[in-house]
């Protein structure tokens, strides 16, 4: 049975044969230069290869597309692999706002809110997640912007989100989504010296996952503050003894910048 090029095409890439791929487009493309939905998987092939020059020839395919939303996606995701992050912004800003089915619409307004972190739009990008009751997202954003009693209040309204995930999915699933906002909260409280509240955060959220060794550390610190030393230094040496080595020289950086943790210290 004979495949047709798209079919070929497909199978190349299945099978991670990206330059077999490209000869199947190629051939099928100098015969028909007006295929658009073969143009968009050479696009899709050439970001796979990734090298400049491919990236390149993926958006000069681009250019010659009538662009759907998708596209501006794309074109946002070449343009930032290129080292164009303004370009990659607009294009990305494009995408949101030519989206109109709510999965692609809420695709790219990720993509957008992503951009304008890595562009230092955060002020942009806060004003936008909230405005889409991304509250969560909000409050990583002011937590950039190291605000973090706003960072606060907004990890408190997504908490209250989180709990509508307990009637819509798994209670494991649900309880890690709620474990990880509250220790972002607890971090905001750290930072901002509400170590009563961070030790919450952090004690519920190693009920969830208690074998992880960055709540741990943390909750170790803000237990030194709250003065209970021997507590304090059991858990920091459990969490010192469960990371990796290439986290352990940031752990005893931290427990050298403050006298407080003194004891605390191997």
């Amino acid at each position: 049975m004979a495949y047709t090029p798209r079919e070929l095409a497909e199978a190349f890439i299945k099978a991670g044969e990206l330059t077999d791929a490209l000869d199947a487009i190629n051939e099928h493309m100098a015969a028909s230069p007006d295929d658009a939905d073969m143009r968009r998987l050479r696009v899709q092939v050439y970001l796979r290869q990734g090298n400049e020059v491919n990236l390149r020839n993926a958006l000069c395919d681009l250019e010659q597309l009538e662009l759907t939303p998708g596209d501006y996606y794309t074109q946002s995701v070449i343009y930032e692999r290129s080292g164009q992050p303004d370009n990659a912004h607009s294009t990305a800003a494009t995408a949101y706002e030519s989206a109109v089915e709510a999965q692609e619409k809420s695709r790219a307004l990720e993509r957008l809110l992503d951009m304008k972190r890595k562009t230092g739009r955060l002020d942009e990008a806060l004003t936008i997640a909230l405005e889409n009751d991304w509250v969560q997202w909000a409050a990583d954003a002011a937590a950039d912007l190291n605000d973090d009693a706003k960072a606060i209040e907004y990890y408190n309204r997504a908490l209250g989100r989180v709990e509508k995930l307990f009637d819509m999915t798994s209670g494991n699933i649900a309880a890690n989504i709620r474990a990880r906002v509250l220790v972002k909260r607890g971090a905001a409280h750290q930072r901002q010296g509400h170590y009563t509240e961070a030790d919450t955060d952090y004690s519920a959220a190693l009920e969830a996952i208690p074998d992880d060794w960055g709540i741990t550390f943390n909750r170790g610190l803000v237990l030194a503050h709250l003065g209970h030393i021997d507590e304090a230094k059991t858990l920091v040496q459990h969490a010192l003894s469960a990371a990796p080595e290439s986290q352990r020289g940031t752990m005893l950086a931290e427990l050298a910048t403050n006298d407080t943790y003194a004891e605390l210290r191997p």
